[in-house]
């Protein structure tokens, strides 16, 4: 995958602040954005991102511990949004519509201590999970605003740079 900070306007109105995932070659089981590492105590964390469609329709929004264990969801970037197949155990997602194309789409999962990555991936399709995308062509989505929290929901979006906010 590759990322670039030229995706167009952003849900907040900014321009070039959206970063576009551009798959440019089938992907393997790694082709994704990945954030920084946080972290995180036994309880529930809930991953949201900003996304677009660009050329692909789904996307897959997931929380993955140190161990290789992904939590999350496929969503369908069309219409209203919907929440497609849900990967873990206990896994819980919302989609919402905003305007000019933009979804903010939200996991939410019971994460063990230790260390866990927000991800996200264009997708193909409602599929079942990261490793059945392997050799498939997903095109181009945009992300902004992505956020972790330890709640059981998203709150509203939150600016932060490289240090973590509370309310």
């Amino acid at each position: 995958a590759r990322t670039t900070s030229t995706g167009g306007t952003a849900p907040d109105g900014t321009s070039n602040t959206a970063s576009r995932i551009s798959m440019t070659a089938a992907i393997t089981g790694c082709s994704s954005l990945y954030y920084n590492g946080v972290t995180v105590t036994n309880q529930a964390y809930t991953h949201s991102v900003f996304v677009k469609a660009d050329g692909a329709d789904w996307v897959y929004v997931w929380i993955e511990t140190s161990g290789g264990v992904a939590n999350g969801a496929y969503f369908n970037l069309t219409g209203n949004g919907s929440v497609g197949n849900l990967v873990g155990s206990g896994t819980t997602a919302r989609i919402e519509k905003y305007p000019n194309g933009w979804y903010r789409c939200q996991t939410t999962s019971t994460q063990p201590a230790g260390t866990t990555y927000p991800c996200v991936l264009a997708s193909t399709g409602n599929l079942t999970g990261r490793g059945s995308m392997v050799g498939t062509t997903p095109g181009n989505i945009l992300v902004w605003g992505a956020q972790l929290e330890a709640s059981s929901g998203a709150s509203s979006y939150i600016p932060t740079g490289s240090g973590t906010v509370q309310r």
